[in-house]
């Protein structure tokens, strides 16, 4: 079962990334572009296990109403 066509039924059809970051990552280095920079910010798929501490940025493609 996809979990997150359960809770968001707007994802189940659009999903196409997440980008993901470990909070004591942000800690370290501070911004979220300073995450890019030394590659600790990553693009995850569906099949992406979610891990306690993480910072999750959905994007979808939403289907017109």
């Amino acid at each position: 079962m996809v979990w997150a066509g359960v809770i968001h039924t707007d994802f189940e059809g659009g999903f196409v990334k997440a980008e993901t970051y470990a909070i004591p990552d942000i800690l370290v280095h501070g911004s979220e572009t300073a995450l890019k920079g030394v590659g600790t910010l990553r693009i995850e798929g569906k099949a992406y296990e979610v891990k306690d501490g993480d910072v999750i940025h959905f994007g979808s493609m939403s289907s017109p109403p």
